[in-house]
């Protein structure tokens, strides 16, 4: 008797497909790099798994999202390796519910939610509970769906009404799941809200002294801020900067906790610091700075990797760093997909890969 094929709903389909290619930090647009991502695949976990199946997953039709239940375990098992598919599909299924318990659906995402309708009537008590029962439930804590897309939506709802911003970062700021969904996953300066300042403010004077991630906390919002005024270009930045050094001297790699996020900006804003006080890069000392990321990069996974790649092309680019030395950069972070300067193709593939939400609006605007 053949074995029974399972059809993927097709929103759980782009949901596994985009944890693959990120986890993996492979871009898959054709069957090369499927055979690619198999490569690394096996590199990285020891598990084998063809191109073909991988092809299958990415570019067949919705009407033939076929598979065996062996297959799709072993799929999930790439990015969870304590799960089954039915635990991975049935955990998508309860973050859709409380999605759609606030009014969102991967049909609308503009609609107008329970969540805009509670801020919009000063209806903060109910809000702060759902809030902290989500920060309290591990499940919702480690669901990149439902914190990507509630942090979308918060922003959007933000961007068109600012005047809601001072009191939501007065309320809010302190919940582990806005940290996580909202800071963490979509405050950038590129975009940044009318009243983006206030959220720093709030956020740091939501920080408990005796967490053990207060250190970790703290760089976080120090560098994010930091270089928030970098990219508006404002005269506080370089002092700000001198206090982070002075501040954060220690710390040199990933120990004591911190995060790759903050440690692969405190890197960044060092060329921020450079470029906004002199334009000549020849005084750079570059062997120092290139024998620091790559003493650490081997050691990285596959996930700080993408993390360190993402912050210092970004700001390469961003800074208008010379191209002989972003082709240097581009081999010590490994960039098998670019291997000499292509603007155009270093920005497509820095949006592929960006881990946490500059370019929030194509990112998590789908479910």
């Amino acid at each position: 008797m053949p074995k029974p094929l399972h059809h993927i709903d097709p929103i759980l389909m782009h949901s596994l497909k985009m944890k693959l290619q990120a986890n993996m930090g492979v871009i898959v647009r054709n069957f090369t790099d499927c055979k690619r991502l198999a490569l690394t695949i096996f590199e990285n976990q020891k598990i084998r798994i063809s191109a073909s199946t991988l092809y299958r997953l990415y570019f067949s039709e919705d009407s033939n999202n076929h598979f065996y239940l062996s297959t799709l375990d072993l799929l999930v098992s790439i990015i969870h390796p304590d799960k089954s598919w039915n635990q991975f599909s049935e955990e998508f299924l309860v973050t859709q519910s409380k999605l759609s318990f606030i009014g969102l659906s991967p049909h609308n995402m503009h609609s107008h939610s329970l969540l805009e309708s509670c801020i919009e009537a000063n209806a903060w008590k109910p809000i702060c509970q759902w809030f902290e029962k989500l920060s309290a439930d591990d499940d919702s804590m480690k669901s990149s769906l439902l914190l990507d897309n509630i942090g979308f939506h918060l922003r959007n709802v933000l961007e068109i009404h600012p005047d809601w911003e001072k009191k939501f970062y007065e309320k809010t700021s302190h919940y582990p799941f806005i940290k996580t969904s909202f800071f963490e996953m979509g405050t950038d300066p590129e975009f940044a809200l009318k009243n983006s300042y206030l959220s720093f403010q709030y956020y740091r004077k939501a920080l408990d002294p005796n967490s053990p991630l207060f250190e970790n906390d703290s760089l976080y919002i120090d560098t994010l801020q930091c270089l928030y005024l970098f990219k508006k270009k404002n005269k506080d930045a370089v002092a700000q900067f001198q206090n982070i050094k002075k501040k954060y001297a220690h710390i040199q790699s990933l120990q004591n906790g911190i995060h790759i996020f903050n440690l692969s900006r405190l890197w960044a804003l060092e060329l921020h610091d450079h470029k906004f006080r002199t334009e000549n890069w020849v005084q750079f000392n570059w062997d120092l700075y290139c024998q620091k990321i790559n003493g650490l990069f081997p050691d990285l996974s596959v996930f700080d990797k993408r993390v360190l790649r993402y912050m210092i092309l970004d700001a390469c680019i961003f800074l208008q760093v010379p191209k002989n030395i972003v082709e240097v950069f581009l081999k010590i972070l490994d960039v098998q997909e670019i291997t000499r300067y292509n603007l155009t193709k270093i920005r497509y593939y820095l949006e592929q890969i960006n881990p946490n939400g500059s370019r929030w609006r194509k990112q998590f605007s789908q479910f």
